[in-house]
């Protein structure tokens, strides 16, 4: 495997040459693919260094991407996460990383790693630093420092119970999707009966009876749920510009999102680049069956039998 930089963000990398696409295996980006058309014209020389730390964060963070030229301005146009949510960034990085309770691990070990930088959206080692001195072992105590080692704290276990328990009290299954007949088997023995055999209620806002402006009920329901049922199946209308409001506003709120999608959609030309590299349960007219485990498998392995589960007998 021959050895090079980085196109994206100039890192010591693997590659892989091949058509169309390129695989790269990054120290600070992670592994992702690249046409060759994309690597020549990403603008890097132009770019500033929050640019380029941004486009490679945001890789690490959707690992096996594929990255064609018409993806680049999206890449470069990527916003930086506040503070509080760089820090929380690095907090869920260390846990997954040193995950038994009371482990501790060496500042500068984690300070100088690459993957640690991309993963809390950091600018260098210098910004890692100070999120994890002085914001993380800041007034807050997320962890605690003995010499030269640091470990997450008992605040900061707490912390990390809440950013992964959005809404742990509800019960509520939100369904994004395009309301159509062509959809309507999907809804009625996919998507309806299979959250409730989940143990949950699921929840389409057309079937809702409300008298308040519609984007606000939406919104208001999304708030109140425990995760959201994205479907991005859609005719020659177009796709469904809601959907991908109802799962990006979820994501915000902490939300889970159960990606679906019609199979013959499941393509890096027909999913926006935004979403099409999370994992998709395909469906397929009259074929719902496998469909319909594979939900309430995934429902259940993230959140446990709901309230609703009912137990059948055997």
């Amino acid at each position: 495997m021959p050895s090079d930089n980085c196109p994206i963000c100039g890192s010591p990398a693997d590659h892989i040459r091949s058509d169309p696409y390129e695989r790269v295996r990054c120290e600070r980006c992670a592994r992702f693919d690249i046409t060759r058309n994309a690597r020549d014209d990403w603008p890097v020389n132009r770019l500033s260094p929050r640019q380029i730390a941004n486009a490679s964060s945001w890789i690490r963070e959707h690992e096996g991407v594929r990255l064609k030229s018409d993806d680049l301005d999206q890449l470069q146009s990527i916003p930086t996460p506040s503070v509080a949510e760089r820090a929380d960034k690095l907090l869920v990085f260390l846990s997954q990383k040193y995950p038994i309770v009371g482990t501790e691990f060496l500042v500068a070990e984690i300070c100088n790693s690459m993957e640690a930088v991309a993963k809390s959206w950091s600018l260098n080692s210098g910004e890692l630093r100070y999120l994890l001195d002085d914001y993380l072992d800041g007034p807050g105590k997320l962890v605690l420092r003995s010499g030269n080692s640091v470990r997450i704290s008992p605040d900061g276990w707490a912390h990390l119970d809440q950013l992964g328990k959005a809404n742990p009290r509800s019960h509520l299954g939100f369904c994004a999707m395009w309301f159509d007949s062509a959809t309507e088997d999907l809804w009625k023995e996919g998507l309806e009966p299979e959250i409730r055999n989940a143990g949950y209620q699921p929840f389409r806002i057309d079937k809702h009876e409300h008298v308040n402006k519609i984007d606000d009920e939406i919104v208001a329901s999304i708030r109140r749920s425990k995760f959201v049922v994205a479907d991005f199946t859609y005719g020659s209308s177009g796709v469904r510009g809601g959907v991908y409001f109802e799962a990006g506003f979820a994501l915000a709120l902490g939300l889970t999102v159960v990606w679906t999608c019609r199979k013959d959609l499941i393509h890096p030309e027909k999913i926006h680049f935004d979403v099409n590299h999370y994992n998709f349960l395909a469906w397929e007219p009259g074929e719902l069956e496998d469909f319909r485990d594979r939900l309430t498998n995934r429902i259940e392995a993230i959140f446990g039998h709901g309230p609703y589960k009912t137990n059948t007998p055997s």
